[in-house]
C-alpha cells in the first residue's frame, strides 16, 4: 500500500470480518515504528526490531509483560563499530580486503551490517554482534580446509590445515596420505582428534589400488575423543578455557600398490573439519547470502604413473563445525555445516587396480535461538 493509503475491514459481531493468512510463508510485515492503532487513535500497539509494545495493556485485557518479548539490546553488543559495509574494496573496521574477503582479526561490533554480493567474511574464530540488521547478500564462512592431492609417482598428500581458534574453537586439521614407495606403500593417517568436540566426525580414507603389493588401506574415521552440546543463550558458549572444537578431520587416503619395484600413486590428504560462527543480531537477512562452516573437502588419490602400479586412495571428508545464531527475525537463506565431500580414489596404471574414494564427514551443529518466540529452532 502506498503512504497515505487505508485498508479497511468491516463487519460485525457475526459475521465478523477476518483478514486470513495460510501457510508457513503468509505473513503481515510491519517496517520499523510501524503501529496498529483503534480509530481514536487512543490504544496503540508499536512494532520496532527488538520490542512489540503497547500503551494500553491493562485495557487491552493483557497481563504478559511483552515489552522484553525478544533479544534484550544489550545481548547484541553495544553498536560501537556503528555501521560496518563490507563492499570487498574498502578497508572495513580496520581489515583491508583481498580478493573481496575479509579476515576477521577481531570480533565485530556493528550497528548494521550488509555484506555486499560476492563478498565473504572469513570468520577466523571471532564472534558478530549487531545491534540492529545484519544483511548478508554474500557469505560467512568458516569452511574446513580442502586436503592435498596425492601425487602420481608416490608422494603423498598432506592432510587440510586446521581452522585458527581465538575467541571461538577451531577445528582438527586432516589426516595425511599415504606414500608409495618402491619397496610398497603406506596406509593412510587417521584424522586428528578433537577434544570438547561439537561438531561432526571426519570421514575415513580411501584404499590405494592394488598392484603386486597392496592394499595399503585409507585412515579409520576420526574421532571427538569427548563431545558437547550445548544449548544456552549465552555468547561465551563456545569460548572458555577449554575451547570448544568445530570439526575433526577427515582421515587420509592408502597409497597405491607398487609394481616391479616402482611406486604406487600416493594417497590424498583427509579435508579439516568446519570452524566457527556466533552471529547474534535484532534481525538477520540472509536471503541471497550464506552462512557456512562446512568441513573440507578430502583430497583426490594420485592417479599412477608407473606402469602395472596401483592408484592412491582418496582422503575423507572433514566433519561439519558450528554455527550459534540469535535473533529475534531471521530470513535464513543458506546455512550450512555440512560434513567435507569425498575425495575420489586415483586411477591404476595398466594392470594396477583404481583406488577407492574416501568417505564423506559428518554434518556439524547449527543452533537457532528465535528470542521473539523464545524457542530454538
Amino acid at each position: 500500500m502506498q503512504p497515505g493509503a487505508a485498508f479497511t475491514l468491516s463487519g460485525d459481531s457475526s459475521p465478523r470480518a477476518e483478514l486470513f493468512l495460510h501457510g508457513t510463508n503468509a505473513f503481515l510485515r510491519f517496517e520499523e515504528d510501524a503501529a496498529i492503532n483503534d480509530a481514536s487513535a487512543n490504544r496503540v500497539w508499536k512494532f520496532n526490531r527488538f520490542n512489540l509494545t503497547s500503551n494500553n495493556v491493562a485495557t487491552l485485557g493483557e497481563v504478559t509483560n511483552i515489552l522484553n518479548s525478544s533479544l534484550e539490546p544489550g545481548l547484541l553488543g553495544d553498536g560501537s563499530d556503528a555501521n560496518l559495509v563490507f563492499d570487498g574494496t574498502s578497508t572495513v573496521a580496520g581489515i583491508v580486503p583481498a580478493s573481496s574477503t575479509y579476515a576477521l582479526n577481531r570480533s565485530l561490533f556493528a550497528s548494521n551490517l550488509t555484506i555486499n554480493s560476492g563478498v565473504v567474511i572469513s570468520n577466523l574464530g571471532y564472534r558478530i554482534f549487531v545491534l540492529k540488521n545484519l544483511t548478508n547478500n554474500g557469505a560467512i564462512t568458516a569452511v574446513g580446509k580442502m586436503g592435498q592431492n596425492g601425487v602420481a609417482s608416490g608422494g603423498s598428500g598432506g592432510g587440510g590445515s586446521a581452522m585458527t581458534a581465538n575467541e571461538l574453537g577451531g577445528s582438527t586439521l586432516g589426516g595425511g596420505g599415504g606414500a608409495g614407495t618402491g619397496m610398497g606403500g603406506a596406509a593412510g593417517s587417521q584424522g586428528t582428534a578433537g577434544n570438547f568436540v561439537m561438531g561432526g566426525v571426519g570421514g575415513a580414507g580411501g584404499s590405494g589400488g592394488t598392484a603386486s603389493a597392496g592394499p595399503f588401506l585409507g585412515g579409520a574415521a576420526s574421532v571427538a575423543t569427548t563431545t558437547r552440546f550445548n544449548k544456552q543463550l549465552n555468547p561465551y558458549l563456545l569460548a572458555g578455557l577449554n575451547l570448544i572444537t568445530g570439526g575433526v578431520g577427515g582421515s587420509g587416503g592408502g597409497s597405491g600398490g607398487q609394481a616391479g619395484g616402482l611406486a604406487g600413486a600416493g594417497g590424498a590428504g583427509g579435508g579439516s573439519g568446519g570452524g566457527m560462527i556466533l552471529v547474534w543480531a535484532g534481525a538477520i537477512y540472509n536471503g541471497s547470502g550464506t552462512i557456512t562452516a562446512a568441513g573440507g573437502t578430502g583430497g583426490n588419490g594420485g592417479n599412477a604413473s608407473n606402469t602395472g602400479a596401483g592408484g592412491g586412495g582418496g582422503g575423507g571428508g572433514g566433519g561439519g563445525g558450528v554455527i550459534f545464531l540469535a535473533y529475534n527475525s531471521l530470513v535464513p537463506g543458506t546455512i550450512t555445516t555440512a560434513g567435507g565431500g569425498a575425495g575420489l580414489g586415483g586411477t591404476g596404471n595398466g594392470a594396477g587396480a583404481n583406488g577407492t574414494n574416501g568417505f564423506q564427514g559428518v554434518s556439524g551443529t547449527i543452533l537457532k535461538y528465535n528470542a521473539t518466540l523464545k524457542q530454538w529452532e
